[in-house]
């Protein structure tokens, strides 16, 4: 729980950061950016890679469609999940819907760092980086 909260509070800071330093051609300034959860399948399946989403925003910011357009099977639901989660700033014209484009970079590292000091990193405009640590190869006991 205390893992949670903390990665909660990580994220809200960041994604304000985000918030003042991302724009983009379109105007879509990030106002809260969600890093998606590492899928414990696809860490148990060293699955990596980016996955790429597109979104749907509304005049008012939020975003009413997400679908993952490239990436692992196994990362795709992970990366739609957190771009639902999004918020935009209000578009300058009431019925102005805009798209943007999200690039959610799974990665593994070699660095046995604890959970509570690994934070996603945030890229502007629209790219997150998330790293777990390599996995060893689940072993079972086979009775004969």
């Amino acid at each position: 729980m205390k893992l949670r909260l903390f990665f909660l509070a990580t994220l809200f800071i960041i994604g304000v950061w985000v918030a003042v330093g991302a724009q983009t051609t379109a105007d879509s300034v990030v106002v809260a950016a969600v890093a998606p959860v590492y899928p414990a399948i696809a860490a148990t399946a060293h699955a990596v890679g980016d996955v790429t989403v597109d979104v749907k925003i509304s005049a008012s910011g939020t975003v009413t469609s997400a679908r993952a357009v490239e990436g692992h099977v196994l990362l795709k639901a992970a990366g739609v999940s957190a771009a639902h989660r999004w918020k935009f700033a209000p578009a300058k014209e009431s019925t102005t819907e805009r798209t943007a484009r999200l690039t959610f970079t799974f990665l593994e590292t070699d660095q046995n760092v604890p959970d509570d000091e690994r934070t996603a990193v945030f890229l502007p405009p629209y790219t997150v980086q998330i790293t777990v640590p390599k996995r060893g190869v689940i072993q079972t006991n086979n009775v004969h």
